[in-house]
């Protein structure tokens, strides 16, 4: 069978990281031709040359409406897939903006448009809303259009894809998200000091996202601020961001260290220097900083929110994270309560245990492509 593997449109974030760990883990599931389009962001994190005879990688950036150059590289798309022959394409993550010939399996992670009740949808200015707004009717339409079926992260996910997309739930596959193998195969005695030097009796706080808006990352600001008002010197929290956005968010707080954009290989050593996961997002179908930072030890602090309460459970220590308030008193709660960071720690991975590898993530991702190619010829 060919398999058209397609993450030209992955650029930063939480795609990119599955992106990075599924083209990993499709390096051993030789039982298939693999013809795979990257984007220079996958392209700088991945090594062409290890992949087996049976994967061909090629790279091309597809890009955003709008963008230059977007519809000769859709069009180019379309005919790398016919000369390559596929009996069904796998988009890591859509939207794609493109239809394929073969049948066609796309990933779904877009929260806004499945979660139009949000309380923190509700709070954006008017203008923002609006704008929302009408991109979600714009991605719903090639959302449906584009795939004839989708792979989410979560039981609720494909409920409300099916209930405000109206996409028959048949149609919907859950493969649940995970850690990759940078996390998998880590080991302690290979430590890589990320973080700076210690100081004596720092509490360091990781916060490993880009800077969208629903990540709520302002507040962090605000929480430092709080705690350094009730005596708190000794806290501290590090980003994970590109320069310019680091600036316009923590500029002037000493507190707040940035780490830069980091490599997927660098995350383990960085959740390994660190007393906790901080993630105050307010709007998520998954977060991969859930599991990696359970299999890392690393006790959770995040928002008391449904989704992460559906994927975390007794694994986190939840905040309302519209309140620096709350937040501040959970951290407070977690530096002088050794015994409770012991038991999220436990708890989290007793949780961890009821996700998928990496290799067992990939091998599904494979099988749906099976499953719709057989489906084409069933016909």
């Amino acid at each position: 069978m060919k398999i058209f593997i397609n993450a030209s449109n992955i650029r930063k974030s939480g795609a990119l990281q599955v992106t990075l760990s599924f083209l990993e883990e499709l390096k051993k599931i030789n039982r298939h031709q693999y013809l795979i389009a990257v984007s220079g962001e996958v392209e700088q994190q991945i090594n062409k040359a290890s992949f087996p005879a049976n994967c061909e990688v090629v790279s091309l950036t597809t890009g955003t409406p709008g963008s230059k150059g977007f519809r000769q590289q859709i069009a180019k798309l379309g005919s790398i897939e016919k000369d390559f022959a596929a009996d069904a394409v796998f988009s890591v993550f859509a939207p794609t903006y493109w239809t394929p010939a073969a049948p066609h399996l796309a990933g779904f992670a877009y929260p806004w448009t499945i979660n139009p009740d949000s309380a923190f949808i509700r709070t954006l200015p008017l203008k923002q809303r609006l704008k929302n707004f009408l991109e979600n009717i714009y991605k719903n339409y090639y959302f449906k259009k584009n795939a004839q079926y989708h792979v989410v992260e979560e039981a609720d996910v494909k409920r409300r894809l099916h209930l405000y997309l109206g996409i028959p739930a048949d149609n919907i596959f859950v493969v649940n998200n995970t850690c990759n193998h940078h996390f998998r195969n880590f080991n302690p005695a290979n430590l890589r000091n990320i973080l700076p030097p210690r100081a004596a009796g720092e509490f360091r706080l990781v916060t490993i996202s880009s800077n969208f808006p629903h990540k709520n990352l302002g507040i962090i600001a605000r929480v430092s601020r709080t705690l350094k008002q009730r005596g708190h010197q000794n806290v501290f929290f590090y980003v994970t961001l590109p320069a310019g956005d680091f600036n316009s968010l923590f500029a002037g707080d000493d507190h707040i260290r940035n780490l830069g954009v980091v490599p997927a290989a660098d995350c383990p050593h960085i959740y390994a220097g660190a007393d906790a996961m901080l993630l105050p997002t307010m709007l998520e179908c998954f977060s991969a900083s859930y599991p990696e930072a359970m299999i890392m030890k690393t006790p959770i602090l995040t928002s008391d929110l449904s989704f992460a309460r559906s994927i975390c459970g007794d694994s986190a220590l939840y905040f309302d994270p519209k309140n620096e308030n709350d937040i501040a008193d959970r951290i407070e709660q977690l530096m002088s309560d050794k015994a409770l960071a012991s038991s999220l720690v436990n708890n989290g991975l007793q949780t961890l245990a009821g996700f998928p590898t990496a290799a067992e993530r990939a091998a599904q991702y494979i099988m749906l492509c099976e499953q719709i190619a057989a489906q084409k010829t069933a016909r």
